[in-house]
This record gives C-alpha cells, structure tokens and sequence, in this order.
C-alpha cells in the first residue's frame, strides 16, 4: 500500500506521525520541559517585628492627660503609668488595664460619679404668731357740751400696734464642688441647664479637673456672667 502512495502523500503522513508524537510527548510532562501543572515552589516570610514606638491620648481622670509615646505591644496600664496614673476620683474599674495599645488609640479614664450632697440642716420653724393685741379704750363719761364759742379740742386715743414675729433665719446652701458633682447637681446651679451640665461633664472627663473658677469659660456656652453667678454656689476644692 505504502508503495502505490506518492512522495508528496508519504511526507504528510511522516508529518502527521511525528506532530502526533511530540503533542501525546508534551502532554505528559516530557522530560526537555516541566508540565504546565508541575507545582510552584511558594515561600512565606514572617512579618518583620518592629520595636518602633506607637502614639496613644490618654485622656480623664488621669495626672497629666496627653499625647504618649510608648513601645509598641504596650497595655492600658503602661499608657495611663506614662500619663502619671489614676488622677483621685478616677473610675479604675471601668477601664481594662489588660487590653493592648493600638497606634492612634485613645484611652480615656472616666471619674467616679459624686455622691450627692449631704442635705442641708433644716432650718427652726418660726414661732407661731402671737395674736393681735386689741385696743382696750376706757370708757369715759360723754364730754360736756363746750360752750358756745369755745370748741372742745379732739381727743386721740393711742391704739398699740401688734409685734411681728421674727423672720426665720435662713441657711446658706453648701457650696458644690464642681470637680465631683453629677449631672443633677450641675443642673441645679444658676445659668446651668440641662446641656451646659453635659458640656462641663465632659470638658471635666478630657482635660481633668478644673483648678480655677475662671476656668469654666473654656466651657462653651459659660462666660463673665454665668460664673458671677457660680462664684458663690460652686468651688473647686
């Protein structure tokens, strides 16, 4: 059969055999070249620690709230050491002194809600009112009829007047203590509503304790008149 073929037909069947065996070469991972699913070597680094430090605001009741730098993988408790620690009135059992410092992080230290403030002593009650006394006029005889002329000079009868009782004394109020009140008792004080109590709250919470009372007008909404007011209702200690 073979010999009956011309040369052209037997070059394309030489052809054809030779494509034939270098696809079914290829296909099965030859050895003159790796397979196109032969496995990748793949290779894992572990991230580099760094030693460099991070950045936290530790802010409330603390000794001197601020930005710190700390090293890295540092805890709350270390944050607040480096702000000077617990500043007194501070709320330690809120914070958790366990948990790690992130960089950016802020670590606030809420204060202990004041007790409220022991009621003031009340005051005597005023003495009952002694009745009015009642002007006891004598009697007296009719006057005799003056005679014609002379006109009888008018007589005036002195009639006593009742005592007043004294008025009761009252007692002055205590003075609140800005740096421990609650939002009630902040509420209570002359010019401080509802939302001004909130702000001095949470200026209180950031940036401590307020050591003067001219400090407030750092307060937004408080100004001269306002702490006029409070100057004599408030104190610092």
């Amino acid at each position: 059969m073979l010999v009956s073929l011309t040369s052209a037909q037997k070059a394309i069947i030489v052809l054809s055999l030779v494509a034939l065996i270098a696809g079914f070469w290829y296909g099965a991972g030859g050895t003159g070249r790796g397979g196109a699913d032969a496995p990748e070597d793949v290779t894992w680094e572990a991230p580099v620690a760094t030693d460099a430090p991070i950045v936290v605001h530790v802010t409330g009741a603390v000794q001197r709230p601020g930005l710190y730098r700390i090293p890295a993988g540092s805890r709350v408790h270390q944050a607040i050491a480096a702000a000077g620690g617990f500043a007194p009135g501070a709320c330690q059992d809120s914070v958790n002194l366990a948990s790690f410092c992130e960089d950016g992080e802020q670590v606030t230290v809420p204060a202990e809600a004041a007790p409220p403030a022991a009621a003031s002593a009340a005051s005597p009650e005023p003495e009952p009112a002694s009745p009015p006394q009642t002007a006891s006029v004598p009697a007296q005889s009719p006057p005799p009829t003056p005679a014609r002329g002379h006109p009888q000079p008018a007589q005036s009868l002195a009639l006593s007047r009742p005592e007043l009782p004294p008025f009761a004394q009252e007692h002055p109020k205590p003075l609140v203590r800005i740096n421990h009140a609650g939002l009630e008792e902040l509420q209570a004080l002359p010019g401080i509503g509802p939302e001004l109590a909130r702000r001095i709250l949470y200026h209180r919470q950031v940036n401590g304790p307020f050591r003067s009372l001219s400090e407030l007008d750092q307060v937004s909404g408080i100004g001269p008149a306002t702490i006029e007011q409070l100057r004599t209702r408030v104190t610092v200690n």
